[in-house]
């Protein structure tokens, strides 16, 4: 529980004043309601992480009431998570279980994929340790099917990990053993310091299973599939091996058609991280495909993350075309928020002397940053870049005033970007210093 906990951990903020009255057709004062009850759950973060439980569990119920009067799900869900973790701190595995499992509903009610998959992947830990493993491996493979193509999150990686303990306590080694690579994969990239520990701990898994299957009886059949992913593992540190032998592992049967889009989108995420562009960009238009032709809400993850890949590669006009279509049709907020982002990346790499449009994707921002939202990394985010627009075209006193609340959503969130704010409060500075019009990115 040790890494369940320090996923939780460092996110504590101020605590505010609970007892507020909202009105809630006043969309500015429900959204502060909701930032004052966030306030309170962090701090009950904080407070478990002490072994402060009483306190928490009281900033935890605060929280939840302020939550239900402002309507707002998405943090009751949270609250929900919370709770559980602070029975899982006192090692009250049923209780942790009962306040994470409403978590997961309330989630579903919300419909967001990305923090789905952070609670599922958190049940299926608290189930593992209340040795209730059969119930564990089915929601952490639930929770993986759920993950978007090419996925890098914590939360995957810690569902990946559940997934080959489990299948081990139950005697299941292949399946075990190909959660592995993908949940090494995940742990790669993440800046946590356990990560690791956790890397060393699957290889050492992986190891032990592939002796024990090595000195089987014949008559186990691991399969293609499986024979894939274990060289997949093998190869993680080269990239494109990697990323080729699970490109060869979705072509084989027996894959449901979730795990084939995730399978091509895990082969394009390796391929472009070892350099192989187009054959990454390929499978993850294929992703994409795969996923939207059984219409799964993970399809427009998919795209995005097709999107922002020929952003990266250079490919301006193919990005363009990508990120119009998400924004024309994508239902996804989160989603459409990353597009936004993207596109102004777009527009002042490659039409920054273009005023109306600049103006132009300025003002789809804008329609959103005025909105309420329950993502304060996404706004955050879409913020450093709208600052940049408005400092091109608006003066650098508009451009400020973003960055400003900007950088605040990112700090409450704990963000990986905030040495980016600290850049864009330079380049602003120097700019303003010297009379001239910033360019930053």
């Amino acid at each position: 529980m040790e890494q369940m906990a320090q996923f939780w951990a460092d996110r504590g903020r101020e605590t505010a004043e609970a007892e507020i009255q909202v009105d809630p057709d006043d969309l500015d004062a429900v959204r502060a309601h909701s930032n004052t009850a966030e306030a309170l759950g962090n701090l009950a973060i904080a407070e478990i992480e002490a072994g402060k439980t009483d306190a928490a569990l009281d900033h935890i119920e605060a929280a939840m009431r302020l939550y239900v009067e402002a309507g707002n799900v998405l943090g009751q869900a949270r609250c929900q998570g919370n709770l559980a973790q602070l029975h899982a701190h006192l090692k009250a595995w049923d209780a942790a279980i009962a306040a994470q499992r409403r978590s997961v509903a309330l989630r579903e009610e919300v419909g967001d994929g990305e923090e789905l998959l952070q609670a599922e992947a958190n049940l299926a830990a608290y189930l593992l340790e209340a040795d209730q493993a059969e119930e564990a491996l089915e929601t952490a493979g639930l929770a993986m099917r759920r993950a978007p193509a090419g996925s890098a999150a914590w939360s995957y990686a810690v569902a990946g990990r559940v997934v080959a303990l489990a299948a081990l306590r139950l005697g299941r080694l292949s399946e075990g053993r190909q959660a592995i690579p993908a949940a090494i994969a995940a742990l790669h990239v993440q800046r946590r310091p356990e990560c690791e520990v956790l890397i060393d701990e699957l290889r050492a898994m992986a190891v032990q299973i592939d002796q024990v299957l090595a000195e089987a009886s014949p008559l186990i059949e691991l399969g293609p599939s499986a024979t894939a992913r274990m060289a997949a593992s093998r190869a993680d540190r080269d990239p494109t091996a990697a990323g080729r032998s699970l490109q060869a592992a979705a072509a084989e049967p027996g894959w449901s058609d979730v795990e084939r889009a995730t399978f091509l989108g895990e082969a394009g995420n390796h391929l472009f991280q070892g350099g192989a562009v187009d054959a990454a960009l390929a499978l993850y238009r294929a992703s994409a495909e795969a996923y939207a032709a059984i219409k799964h809400p993970m399809a427009w993850h998919a795209r995005s993350v097709l999107a922002n890949s020929l952003l990266s590669s250079g490919d301006g006009p193919g990005a363009q075309a990508a990120l119009a279509e998400i924004l024309e049709r994508c239902p996804v907020i989160k989603v459409r928020i990353n597009a936004l982002t993207s596109q102004a990346k777009l527009v002042l790499i490659h039409q920054a002397d273009d005023k109306a449009a600049l103006a132009g994707v300025r003002d789809q921002m804008l329609a959103e940053w005025i909105k309420p939202s329950y993502d304060p990394e996404s706004i955050g985010r879409m913020g450093l870049m709208l600052c940049q627009i408005q400092a091109a075209i608006d003066g650098l006193e508009p451009a400020k005033a973003t960055l400003a609340r900007a950088k605040a959503l990112l700090v409450s969130c704990n963000s990986d970007v905030l040495p980016a704010v600290t850049h864009i409060e330079a380049a602003l500075a120097q700019s303003e210093a010297r009379d001239e019009t910033p360019v930053i990115l």
